[in-house]
């Protein structure tokens, strides 16, 4: 049959009447609301008992008034709360309703969770289920703070054995349920406080056991989007206790590590770093720099054992994440730190940041030994972002998470790992300082006498060892890292500290570096040629750029010579460019920096030797990016040389002109160009050496060459003002 008319009218009007009455009895008259919902949800001891034959016998009448009346008191509850929050006054109970309504409100709250909450009461709908939950909700931001015992008694058992289920069987929990019950969760811990403590290991596991969860794969978007929204709800729970009661989560503090360092996604890693901030800003430093340091070592071998070849690369991103989220985590609580703190635990702290160090090229290490080849590592282990343009030099290791920590790459890791070590660093006094550098170098080293010294003085390819040359590689890159964000953040330091102990193992870097990469292109070469006779003998014909091709033997041959080399040559510009002189004080260089221009100038120069073998800088990233890096080299160790060294400079420099290879002559005319446009008049020294090459390579036989001179020859006569035309003809 069809409704009688105007029953949906009735319906609507009758709706409105009772949100604008319950809200009216919520505001105004609050021991006459709670007594109304007593009545209605038939709480034992509020209502009367209702004959066989009533309506409001009638079960399926009754459970449409509770789930009726559940709704409304929710509303009128959060209507309540946000009239008075407009008011400037508080959610709760005043002074002259506790007495009279705490009995009430204890009632009501234990009858729903008992009734409907409870593990029993297998009864209620999904519906009814979140109207409950939303009526505690409102109820604990009505009551929680005046009368706090029964929701410890009743309201956060019920909520942790509602997660606890949903950690069990995830399929078979309604996500509105469980999402209604953690938004329950989060009223009760900002309501009741420290007072929650008591209750604290009842929540926390269920809660931390949820949020480690890993979410279902599925292609199913709207489903993926529930598990994200659940997960979302759950952490801003656990954030809330930590903000909360952070003091006293010490017994909780590795899984919350744990967690907050796991690998996620895009919409998940935002929340876990509001988490991790959240750790160190409401945890004592004293506590939680143990736990942070504790989760480094077993990360750090997770690392190593991540071998097998089906899952390694998995295994190393996620090892690598959770490294660099630890990194982060000391970065921020150095950076807080006071340095008499910092002072009490400088042995634990130099052997975890050297774990963290070690990270990388454990990484490294397990990749090979899962069967990756070496030319795939910069790629996929070490991840280089190759910056250009000066790019590379203005930025900062960015501590945001969706920047530095989504992704696992160890030349992240060593930057973050770096900035630790800086923040560690700046609070303790120099001779404090001294011992722990030198720990790290002698790490660097490998009981060397420099780094790579082994690999810089061998004599036949029997000595080679690759997985003994990425270890030595990693650990490299790892102090550049280090003195590179040192040199940063405290320039003085470069010369009083740094290069007294390091000139040598940078000079024995670039050496070896040069030989691997020499080695790697008479290797590929010899097949490269097999290949071109096998051709020639076919009768295909062998172009000139082909011929020239086929000598780029280095373009995918890079482990670990080039990223050995960038970073050398990266710190050593920074280091050794002169600081602008204060009034007064005198210019010239320290016996230090003479020392390391003399360690550096050869190896550095050498390194152009290289460019026979790769493609054309602007062709080539790897190519463009060294060359970019030796030319800040070349210019630090310009602007450190006088009179007969600056000569000497440019002699060896364009000394490399009379090679045979085109892109050696390039790219050494582009370092004097260099040298000219950015010292200009303080190199003035080495004008007739300079006029003396360039009047020969006008005559180049390739016109980018010709071209690169010219360029150079305008460069010096708009330094000097003077015109070289005369010079060049003699």
């Amino acid at each position: 049959a069809g409704e009688l008319p105007g029953a949906q009218a009735c319906k609507s009007h009758a709706k409105e009447l009772r949100v604008l009455l319950m809200r009216s009895l919520a505001v105004n008259h609050p021991l006459t609301f709670m007594r109304a919902v007593c009545l209605t949800l038939h709480v034992p001891g509020h209502h009367p008992e209702a004959a066989a034959s009533d309506l409001l016998g009638e079960a399926g009448f009754s459970s449409s008034v509770v789930a009726c009346v559940l709704g409304a008191a929710s509303v009128a509850l959060k209507d309540r709360k946000d009239m008075r929050a407009g008011a400037g006054l508080d959610a709760g109970m005043d002074e002259a309703s506790q007495e009279l309504c705490a009995p009430l409100c204890t009632s009501a709250m234990k009858h729903v969770v008992q009734a409907l909450l409870s593990g029993t009461s297998s009864d209620s709908d999904e519906d009814t289920q979140v109207m409950a939950w939303n009526f505690i909700d409102s109820l604990c931001w009505f009551c929680g703070k005046t009368t706090p015992k029964p929701v410890l008694k009743f309201c956060i058992p019920s909520a942790a054995s509602c997660l606890a289920k949903v950690v069990q069987v995830p399929k078979a929990h309604s996500a509105r349920i469980t999402i209604a019950c953690c938004i329950c969760l989060k009223t009760t811990l900002e309501q009741l406080g420290r007072g929650v403590l008591e209750k604290l290991n009842t929540i926390a596991p269920p809660l931390l056991d949820l949020a480690k969860q890993t979410p279902a794969t599925t292609t199913n978007k709207a489903a993926a989007a529930v598990e994200v929204l659940i997960q979302k709800h759950v952490l801003e729970v656990l954030l809330t206790m930590v903000r909360i009661v952070g003091n006293f989560l010490s017994p909780y503090l590795e899984q919350f590590l744990q967690l907050t360092t796991a690998e996620s996604g895009s919409e998940r890693t935002p929340v876990l770093e509001e988490l991790g901030q959240a750790l160190v800003d409401h945890v004592p430093h004293r506590l939680l720099l143990p736990a942070v340091q504790d989760a480094i070592a077993p990360a750090e071998e997770a690392l190593a054992s991540a071998t097998d070849e089906q899952t390694a690369l998995a295994d190393i991103n996620s090892g690598l994440v959770r490294v660099q989220r630890l990194a982060v985590f000391n970065t921020w609580i150095f950076s807080k730190a006071t340095p008499e703190s910092v002072s009490a635990g400088i042995q634990s702290t130099v052997a975890a940041l050297l774990h963290m160090f070690a990270s990388g090229q454990k990484a490294a290490a397990a990749f090979l030994e899962s069967g990756g080849r070496p030319e795939e590592l910069p790629s996929k282990v070490l991840r280089q972002v190759v910056m250009s343009k000066g790019e590379a030099n203005e930025a900062q290791t960015s501590l945001v998470w969706a920047d530095s920590c989504a992704q696992g790459t160890v030349l992240q890791l060593n930057d973050l790992a770096a900035t630790a070590f800086t923040q560690f660093a700046l609070r303790l006094d120099l001779e404090d300082l001294k011992p722990c550098f030198a720990k790290v170098l002698d790490w660097a080293r490998d009981t060397q006498a420099t780094m790579l010294a082994r690999q810089g003085s061998r004599k036949s390819a029997a000595e080679e060892d690759l997985n003994k040359d990425t270890e030595g590689a990693c650990r490299v890159l790892a102090l550049s890292a280090v003195m590179q964000a040192l040199a940063s953040a405290a320039p003085g330091i470069s010369e009083e500290l740094l290069l007294p102990l390091v000139a040598k193992d940078l000079a024995s870097s670039l050496t070896a570096s040069r030989r691997y990469a020499l080695k790697l292109a008479a290797q590929h070469r010899s097949a490269s040629r097999k290949r071109r006779k096998a051709a020639s003998a076919a009768g295909e014909p062998i172009s000139i750029s082909g011929a020239r091709a086929a000598a780029e033997v280095l373009q995918d041959h890079t482990w670990w010579w080039l990223d050995v080399s960038i970073a050398t040559l990266r710190f050593a510009a920074s280091a050794l460019r002169p600081a602008a002189a204060e009034e007064g004080q005198s210019a010239r260089t320290s016996k230090v920096v003479d020392e390391t221009v003399e360690a550096l100038t050869e190896p550095c120069i050498d390194l152009l030797d290289t460019f026979e073998f790769l493609p054309p800088a602007e062709a080539s990233v790897a190519a463009g990016v060294l060359q970019e890096r030796l030319q800040g080299a070349v210019v630090a160790l310009a602007s450190q040389s006088e009179g007969a060294k600056v000569k000497q400079l440019f002699t060896s420099i364009l000394g490399k002109t009379r090679s045979e290879d085109v892109e050696v002559r390039l790219c050494a005319v582009r370092c004097c160009t260099k040298v000219w446009a950015d010292l200009g008049v303080q190199v003035v020294t080495g004008l007739s050496e300079v006029v003396m090459f360039a009047s020969e390579l006008l005559e180049d036989e390739d016109s980018r060459v010709e071209d690169a001179v010219r360029v150079l020859i305008k460069t010096m006569e708009d330094c000097t003002g003077e015109s070289l035309q005369d010079a060049l003809k003699q």
